[in-house]
């Protein structure tokens, strides 16, 4: 089989995963059931449709506007990324290209390589971002009633992070009226609205729980409820930044913050000390640390250490509810709880060659974890871990909690001199025991979970556009690549 064709059916089989709603190409009317909460989604709950056939391949600068701005478009420009990347097709057969082109550019000279390095480095339009977030996020609550709400978590929290990022952007309202209907629909499906027992934590819980951890028992556990209420709380985050909307606005945003303090109030109890043996300690006392618990943590004991990223993302969620604290005492607590990760986390990194760092999955404490798990054997966080690791890095250093600037500066080292060397990707932070993505990996569809990394600096931001814009092989559906919406998120920050 072809290269091209083994990446075209690559990608035509992993878009089941990419937030795509089956038959979607076409968008016929779509009903979806809810078993547990008999909740019916409509398409109206996202928005009136736009029904727009091809027209012919040139079109008017208003004909371009109608066609960016129809519902359907980002799926075309996801084949245009395919036809140029993959098929090399020729840029001038390709309806529509030059719509997403400056009116006074031309392209007829242009290989197909250069186009589609052009359209992926600097393409970037609100319709887009906003049919594409819309339809992850119907793609998102669908598939949580089938799978456990893991996708909301995940695929679903990514989308909606693009959705409020693109109203950040943009200014465009219907970008946080997109985020309130998904995530009222999210709130329904909470564990208390569902009378679901928590066998682990012994009640019902205020929280989003699943049999994920052992495939039997209905638990809940931090890390995925900190993603689904993260985007509460950034909602909040960006109502208070813009004063003059409307009141209803800054109504839900106070609804969603108390949700998002309950929510993340539930897990104080697995907030526990750990001295830097790694044996726990129920007293305070100098040398200990406090670290975040993953109850029913498979069949090796019942319980272990998360590892970095993930409380790295409860840490986002933490970081916005300080900032968005007026109580001095809710404040305080979770500037300590923001601190003891930052803290860890510093105390595990290692350092490199030629001024670079890594760090393991699990915490420097966690020595159990590193000798039993196959994520803790390997010498170095995967890439596409710690590009959940380094957001909340940047973010608090930006919020103003002092970070070593020896370890940002070797951060970006990292990036820029190991891990995206030569328009590569490496698959975890340092050289040893790792080796570059090429096109005959099985996981290769986790090569673009890298794009939250655009959130470092604008240089790695830079230099993540340029290697996804030269390497379709790698990044095959570029911003919207499967499986997870992080590309999709990046893409938002990136306009």
């Amino acid at each position: 089989m072809a290269l091209s064709q083994f990446l075209i059916l690559f990608t035509y089989f992993m878009g089941a995963y990419s937030g795509e709603v089956p038959g979607s190409i076409n968008h016929t009317r779509h009903h979806f059931v809810n078993v547990t909460t008999n909740f019916v989604l409509e398409d109206e709950d996202f928005g009136p449709e736009v029904q727009l056939s091809r027209a012919a391949e040139t079109a008017s600068a208003e004909a371009c506007q109608t066609w960016l701005d129809a519902p359907n478009t980002y799926l075309e420009l996801k084949n245009i990324y395919l036809q140029l990347g993959i098929e090399k097709k020729d840029p001038t057969t390709i309806p529509y290209l030059h719509c997403f082109l400056p009116s006074n550019a031309t392209f007829s000279m242009k290989s197909p390589a250069q186009m589609y390095r052009y359209l992926v480095v600097n393409s970037f339009h609100p319709s887009i971002l906003y049919y594409a977030a819309r339809n992850a996020l119907k793609y998102a609550l669908v598939e949580d009633n089938r799978t456990g709400h893991m996708i909301l978590a995940w695929a679903g929290s990514f989308a909606a992070e693009a959705s409020l990022v693109g109203f950040a952007k943009t200014k465009e309202l219907r970008f946080l009226d997109l985020y309130i209907s998904y995530f009222d629909k999210v709130l329904s499906r909470r564990d208390d609205q569902l009378a679901r027992y928590d066998f682990y934590h012994k009640r019902v819980m205020k929280a989003w729980g699943t049999t994920e951890l052992d495939n039997t028992t209905w638990v809940a556990f931090a890390t995925p409820n900190a993603r689904i209420v993260y985007t509460a709380t950034l909602f909040n985050v960006i109502v208070r930044r813009n004063r003059s909307l409307p009141e209803s606005y800054r109504a839900k945003a106070n609804t969603y913050i108390a949700i998002a303090e309950e929510t993340l109030a539930e897990f104080d109890q697995d907030w526990k000390k750990f001295t830097d043996d790694g044996s726990s300690t129920s007293r305070a006392s100098d040398g200990t640390t406090k670290w975040m618990l993953m109850p029913m943590g498979g069949t090796f004991y019942p319980l272990r250490r998360e590892p970095i990223n993930h409380v790295h993302l409860i840490g986002d969620a933490w970081l916005n509810l300080w900032q968005l604290a007026d109580n001095q005492d809710s404040k305080a607590i979770y500037k300590q709880k923001i601190m003891s990760v930052l803290q860890v986390f510093i105390n595990s990194v290692q350092k490199g060659p030629g001024g670079t760092v890594h760090w393991n999955y699990y915490p420097h404490f966690a020595k159990r974890e590193k000798k039993e798990l196959s994520l803790g054997l390997r010498y170095s966080e995967n890439i596409w871990k710690a590009s959940l690791t380094c957001p909340f890095v940047v973010r608090a250093h930006r919020q103003g909690f002092k970070m070593p600037l020896w370890l940002l500066k070797a951060i970006s080292t990292t990036f820029s001199n190991i891990v995206f060397k030569e328009n590569q990707l490496l698959r975890s932070l340092s050289p040893k025991e790792s080796d570059y993505f090429n096109i005959t990996d099985f996981d290769l569809f986790k090569a673009p979970h890298i794009a939250p990394l655009v959130e470092w600096s604008p240089t790695i931001a830079k230099e993540i556009t340029t290697l996804m814009g030269n390497r379709p092989d790698v990044f095959p559906g570029a911003w919207f690549a499967c499986c997870s919406n992080r590309p999709l998120m990046a893409y938002a920050r990136m306009m």
